[in-house]
């Protein structure tokens, strides 16, 4: 049968299209990364699917404990603890969850103890237990750990096994926030709180900071 040049064209032009149209989809999984560098298997449905590590990294580097020590203590084990840092300065910071100055402050103690971390101890001593029956000193650990755990508090941690009324007087502290500053034999040689601190209240850079680093140099 006679087939004129301009059927033999659109026959051509229709099996290429054909042929376009019977390729295979690729099957491969979109491949995406999450915020922390994982690698992330999308489902068909665009949902997460199993997620593997990038090169480089396990399933147990990629989901990082973040939890910091944290410990119930009393003053003797306080004192215990600031008597076995002999040759080091020690801070200690008496605080509170309910002591909004405390917690403004506290990213400074995390950050001394970083920058002179071969030659200073700090020790954060929380009091939120205020001696109540209903709620003994364990109950307070998971608010306390919270706030550890955000500011990346890789100290010494400890909360008050002793209420506040007793703990206190037995650190000659009568308010909060209160740093105390040991020498290197364990002697208490400098206590602030508000009350002999500067205009500003008590802060790590006006009060504190001055002090340990004329200390370092000695």
């Amino acid at each position: 049968m006679h087939q004129s040049p301009r059927s033999l064209l659109l026959l051509a032009i229709g099996l290429g299209v054909f042929g376009l149209g019977c390729q295979q989809p690729n099957e491969t999984l979109p491949m995406a990364f999450d915020s922390a560098g994982t690698t992330v298997l999308e489902d068909d449905d665009g949902s997460a699917g199993t997620t593997t590590p990038s090169s480089g990294t396990t399933l147990t580097d990629a989901v990082p404990s973040t939890s910091v020590d944290l410990t119930l203590a009393g003053y003797s084990d306080l004192q215990a603890i600031i008597k076995q840092q002999s040759g080091r300065l020690v801070v200690v910071d008496v605080w509170s969850t309910s002591c909004l100055p405390c917690m403004r402050e506290f990213p400074n103690l995390v950050e001394l103890a970083r920058k002179y971390e071969w030659q200073l101890t700090c020790i954060s001593m929380n009091v939120d237990y205020i001696g109540l029956k209903s709620k003994p000193p364990e109950s307070y650990l998971p608010k306390i750990q919270s706030f550890l755990d955000s500011q990346q508090a890789e100290l010494i941690n400890l909360a008050s096994s002793e209420s506040d009324r007793e703990l206190l007087p037995k650190l000659e502290v009568g308010s909060l926030p209160a740093i105390l500053i040991y020498d290197t034999q364990g002697q208490l040689v400098k206590s602030f709180t508000d009350s002999n601190a500067g205009d500003d209240g008590l802060t790590y850079a006006g009060d504190v900071i001055p002090v340990i680093e004329q200390m370092l140099e000695q």
